[in-house]
């Protein structure tokens, strides 16, 4: 299940779907799972909607703007025995990055996370960490996606915690771990108190270098 909580920023969020629709995964069936965490941009309802109306997406709505935590919680009800991949909806995904962080995220029964290489990942960026570089456009994307599944076909590096804007979580960490905190508000810690608390039960969070997001 890739869960992607929208908000606002039209154009981002379709250059999200664009890439996201475009990959088509061999290794693993997909769902994709989409708040819409009460968005002011009309636009952007309707889009949800016409994507809902194909059948490319599930839709579900909050009534008023609560954040990244309650949004991915409101989709991880929706979630059974599946791995699921939260995915920000201003990111730009290469074809391929499903199956990617799918196998990284399953290469050892005690990885909890998967996170790939960015542009602006924290512990994860590239080419400096820590930084905000310079955002890629798609076409860029896929060539930085190529050129480290080449370089570093199958690896990995162990992380303190996963970030939270692509993060691959399996089903079984999920299970042991739970939801997501509201403990911190409108967030942007979320996520790294998730991957604490799995690694406190035995889980371990990974960089797939191999994947570019």
């Amino acid at each position: 299940a890739v869960i992607v909580p929208v908000y606002d920023d039209f154009e981002a969020t379709r250059q999200c779907f664009d890439g996201l629709l475009a990959d088509r995964p061999t290794l693993v069936e997909r769902r994709i799972v989409v708040i819409d965490d009460a968005t002011p941009d009309l636009g952007i309802a309707a889009y949800l909607d016409n994507l809902h109306e194909q059948g490319a997406i599930e839709l579900f709505r909050h009534r008023r703007n609560l954040g990244f935590a309650a949004s991915v919680n409101t989709a991880l009800d929706t979630v059974g025995d599946e791995d699921v991949c939260l995915l920000n909806a201003d990111t730009l995904v290469p074809p391929g990055f499903l199956d990617a962080l799918s196998r990284s995220a399953n290469v050892a029964p005690d990885i909890g996370t998967a996170t790939p290489l960015s542009n602006n990942g924290e512990y994860t960026s590239f080419p400096a960490a820590f930084r905000s570089n310079d955002l890629p456009d798609a076409t860029m994307v896929e060539r930085l996606h190529r050129a480290a599944a080449r370089a570093n076909a199958g690896l990995s590096i162990e992380l303190p915690n996963g970030i939270g804007f692509c993060l691959y979580i399996t089903h079984s960490c999920l299970r042991d771990v739970g939801r997501f905190s509201y403990h911190f508000g409108r967030g942007y810690y979320e996520d790294v108190e998730f991957c604490l608390r799995a690694k406190a039960v035995g889980w371990r969070s990974i960089c797939a270098v191999d994947v570019f997001v």
